[in-house]
């Protein structure tokens, strides 16, 4: 690397950083849903050694690996009272993926020439305008930080490839270890390094495949074995599951119901939906791949360019029968073929873009790529075709994606992480809060007073009220000598929020399937000013449930469980508990979005959480008639 070569890189990384900065401090920082359920309670459950005995104090999030979660966590600690510098220090972090990015552009399409160099730096802006990378951009999220030792074993891999010879062996040991570091700290990236693992062996001769094999198995091992190999270890000696609760199905562990949780809301159902998919990610009106609107044209966008490039060399072979047409090379093969087994891998998988940000990230190169060969000749055709996708991602991004419309707040210098402001006596005396909603607020745990414990009793994975984890929550409570409160989120109906004494009732019904109400007369508000919501907690009693009522509600769950095994790829998994509200008795799904809900006047009624549009399903009437003969459609878009 020469001299000039060096100090381009330099300057495009620096610029890189700067431009990564600039984005976060325009969109400010992201008090996100997980951030506040488990993204800090997961470090600090790990560093106090609170697991296995805390048990789902975050749900299921709560045992995740949490090295990845440990920059995040760093930064906080060091930024307790200013918000957005450890939002600025994340966001410099997260920039090494576009570092990243220009360095497996390069090797991808060069820098010999002025006009490679401008498409090496496009390629990496046109990456960048990813939704999913701008969304988790300086945030607590952990798949933007995973990216960066996939991204880092694909650079190993193609400079090796370069030269691939006896004494460059190191470099497929340092990719392998790399795959295998980053599948280790989250199990999706899987589908990325698999895909990078089966490229790099299609293109091995049959001579050298057994020793690429074994280097490519064993140094994949070992990343692995490094990142995630204790936490497995942890997991596996106190619930039989090394990635407890996940895949439960497969492992069985008595502490969980014995089910799979996978996300299918974004999987396609048929294969059309999988044609369509990437023409949906590039339509405002759907929800392909992400929770809230992020349009992104590139994936359709590198179709129509995969296509003309298709037709030019057709042309280009008629045109020229005499001569041969130039080979690919192996290092443009790797990338393709990595490329072309992971995006249906997947989209048949998880279909989520922020499982996918680092792939993502690589449709810039691929576009470029395209770009300089049609400009081979024609030097404004490629500038043409990288500028134009360039110009409409930057504008989607920057008036219409979820970051622009979540409503941060972009001037926060002064503002803390959190400002809670936890009433008498409960700001001194520790206690055993049972949080009733799905939120657990288990990354305010470190704010209540030394020996407070957290249990998500209320949420998506509601267990039996006699579960093993119930019996030894309570355990461990009367061990600790602590007393029950609840943690409620008060409602917000209409415009009108639920005061102290109006959310009882509510709180009562969630409690009273657990034998629990609350003392109204020890009751208190906790304001959390930085975000600006409050949270109740009240002092809890014991509360039967009377037999009349008992059995009611155990009417309810056998429709509620016809309907489950009558469609099962509809309402699953299935084996979690009902929630009660006052006026209904609902069932959550959440490997589909899916909820079942039972009115007042004794309907039974279905509802797709994720497309709120759609109306609600009638399944049975008030005298318990089915009014469907098949299964409600999966989706409806």
């Amino acid at each position: 690397m020469n001299l000039g070569t060096r100090n381009f890189h330099l300057l495009c990384c620096f610029t890189y950083s700067v431009l990564c900065i600039a984005w976060s401090a325009r969109v400010g920082p992201q008090f996100s849903w997980d951030y506040l359920h488990y993204h800090l309670y997961i470090v600090q459950a790990w560093w106090e050694h609170r697991l296995p005995d805390e048990l789902f104090a975050a749900s299921g999030q709560g045992y995740l690996n949490p090295l990845p979660h440990l920059p995040f966590y760093a930064a906080y600690l060091a930024t307790p009272q200013n918000s957005l510098l450890g939002t600025l220090i994340m966001a410099f972090l997260h920039s090494s993926n576009l570092w990243l990015l220009h360095l497996i552009s390069s090797q991808l399409i060069g820098t010999e020439s002025p006009m490679r160099r401008f498409v090496v730096v496009c390629s990496v802006i046109l990456g960048a305008l990813s939704p999913g990378f701008l969304f988790e951009l300086g945030t607590s999220y952990t798949d933007i930080i995973v990216s960066i030792p996939a991204l880092a074993a694909m650079l190993a891999l193609l400079l090796w490839m370069r030269r691939a010879t006896e004494t460059s062996w190191w470099l497929l040991h340092l990719s392998g270890i790399l795959a295998g570091i980053a599948v280790g700290l989250k199990p999706s990236l899987l589908v990325f390094c698999g895909a990078l693992a089966i490229a790099i062996l299609c293109l091995t001769p049959t001579r050298r495949l057994l020793p690429v094999f074994w280097r490519v198995a064993l140094s994949g091992t070992l990343g692995g074995l490094l990142a995630g190999g204790p936490h497995a270890w942890m997991l596996w000696q106190a619930f039989a599951n090394p990635v407890f609760p996940l895949f439960n199905g497969v492992f069985q562990s008595p502490w969980f119901p014995p089910v799979n949780l996978v996300a299918e809301r974004f999987i396609p159902q048929n294969f059309f939906e999988a044609l369509m998919f990437p023409f949906n990610m590039a339509d405002s009106g759907k929800r392909s791949s992400f929770e809230a609107m992020t349009v992104d044209i590139r994936p359709v966008y590198l179709l129509g360019l995969l296509v003309l490039w298709g037709l030019y060399r057709i042309l280009a072979k008629l045109l020229r029968q005499s001569g041969r047409s130039a080979r690919m090379p192996d290092l443009e093969k790797l990338f393709w073929i990595s490329f072309l087994i992971f995006i249906p891998a997947w989209i048949q998988t998880s279909g989520n873009i922020r499982y996918a940000i680092q792939s993502l990230l690589l449709l810039g190169p691929a576009i470029g790529l395209l770009a300089m060969k049609l400009g081979e000749r024609r030097h404004f055709i490629g500038m043409f075709a990288i500028l134009l996708p360039i110009t409409g991602q930057a504008a989607l991004a920057t008036n219409l994606n979820t970051p622009n419309i979540l409503g941060y707040n972009t001037k926060a210098w002064a503002r803390p992480w959190f400002a809670l402001d936890i009433p008498a006596p409960l700001d001194t005396t520790p206690a055993y809060y049972l949080s009733i909603q799905t939120q657990g607020y288990a990354s305010l745990l470190h704010l209540f007073p030394e020996g407070s414990r957290f249990f998500n009793l209320v949420g998506q994975t509601t267990l039996p009220p006699d579960h093993v984890v119930l019996n030894h929550m309570r355990k461990d409570k009367e061990n600790l000598k602590l007393e029950f409160r609840s943690l409620y989120a008060p409602l917000t109906i209409a415009g009108k929020t639920q005061t102290l004494e109006s959310s009882i009732s509510s709180q009562n019904a969630l409690l009273s399937d657990y034998g629990y109400r609350v003392n109204e007369s020890n009751c208190g508000v906790i304001k959390i000013q930085v975000p600006e919501f409050n949270l109740y907690s009240c002092a809890l009693e014991m509360s039967p449930m009377n037999q009349q009522e008992q059995e009611k509600r155990q009417g309810i769950d056998r429709r509620i469980a016809y309907w489950e095994q009558k469609c099962p790829d509809i309402f699953k998994p299935s084996g979690f508990w009902s929630l009660q509200a006052t006026e209904t008795r609902r069932r959550f799904y959440p490997g589909t979005d899916f909820q079942m809900i039972a009115i007042a006047d004794g309907s039974l009624l279905a509802r797709d959480n994720f497309n709120s549009t759609r109306p609600l399903i009638h399944l049975e009437d008030a005298n318990e008639k089915k009014l469907l003969d098949s299964c409600p459609p999966r989706k409806s878009r």
